[in-house]
């Protein structure tokens, strides 16, 4: 493994943070100083979007570290160990006992994401993900994908398969760069990722792979997104009239978009980004029931707590109870 570096729950802290995760939490409570895993951990940006992620570690501790994950795409090359991992309330275990393994997942949806640490679990791996706005960016639209695009269909995608040996290759050269770092590391490590991450794109939307989650969501369409837009008078007061004159458009627009689109009216959709905001709140804010419920426009938490638990199928005292933990 090389040099063992002590991760501590600072560190770790400090790593997720630069790397965009300002808020998670890490369970049970541990000291600042305490060592959660022993080898090499990296978290890094690369200035063409590419958020990369490499572990050659030895996990000291039984814990769980959960956080939000904006929709994004994420593709991991394991090289050893498993890795547990929870994405809402699904749950998945990937080993690469029997060789190495490639697991992706698309999420076109804010989900939350839990991270399981198992005591004596070596794990060498390197993970690449980017945002579902970098993809789109590279794409004219996702319709050109054709029949295959059941990537971006889906609310969660999760695909594994076997690491091919042009990946494997890519990868030693990968972890040899990041050993011998020069004033080129960062444009080397940037062109392997890309290579890493466009070779598993194909595996993601070939149907003839595993697929452990699948939940269907509509295909997008090239023109004119509104989420955004609509985003920003989630917690306003204002009617869905009031929101299509304050975007230059027509309420039958909105409504025929968010029906394409996410299957709901207007109302609905606000109403879900509302409870999602609650979760969050919930989880990372450790606001109680009663000042969520508040928060998001519900005057009394017993209507609050029947609309969280028709959507989530779960109540927010169970939601705290599976998040029980400490924030870093």
């Amino acid at each position: 493994m090389g040099e063992f570096n002590s991760v501590s729950k600072l560190e770790l802290s400090r790593k997720l943070s630069n790397t965009g995760f300002e808020t998670f939490l890490l369970s049970p409570a541990f000291h600042d100083k305490d060592a959660l895993m022993l080898g090499n951990l990296d978290y890094q940006s690369l200035p063409s979007g590419i958020n990369v992620h490499v572990a050659n570690m030895l996990e000291q501790e039984n814990a769980q570290c959960s956080t939000e994950i904006e929709p994004s795409i994420s593709v991991c090359i394991l090289l050893e160990g498993v890795i547990e991992f929870s994405l809402n309330q699904n749950t998945f275990s990937i080993s690469a006992e029997h060789g190495p393994r490639v697991f992706a997942y698309a999420n076109n949806k804010t989900v939350i994401f839990m991270r399981r640490l198992v005591e004596n679990n070596k794990v060498k791996k390197v993970n690449i993900s980017v945002s579902q706005e970098w993809m789109q960016q590279r794409l004219r639209s996702f319709t050109s994908l054709g029949a295959n695009a059941s990537l971006f269909e889906n609310d969660i995608v999760v695909k594994e398969w076997s690491c091919d040996q042009q990946v494997l290759n890519v990868c030693e050269q990968f972890f040899e760069h990041r050993n011998h770092q020069n004033m080129l590391t960062d444009l080397y490590c940037e062109q392997y990722a890309l290579t890493m991450f466009s070779h598993s794109v194909k595996y993601l939307l070939d149907g003839s792979y595993h697929e452990h989650s699948s939940i269907h969501t509509p295909i997008r369409s090239p023109f004119r997104a509104f989420e955004k837009e609509v985003d920003a008078f989630i917690f306003s007061k204002h009617n869905g009239a009031d929101i299509a004159k304050k975007l230059g458009t027509s309420l039958s627009t909105l409504q025929r978009y968010f029906k394409e689109y996410h299957r709901a009216t207007l109302s609905d959709y606000l109403r879900t980004k509302r409870l999602e905001a609650a979760r969050h709140a919930l989880i990372f804010e450790g606001k109680t029931i009663g000042e969520v419920a508040y928060m998001v426009g519900y005057n009394h938490s017993s209507n609050f707590v029947s609309a969280f638990k028709k959507h989530f199928n779960q109540t927010p005292t169970e939601l705290v109870k599976q998040y029980a933990a400490y924030k870093v």
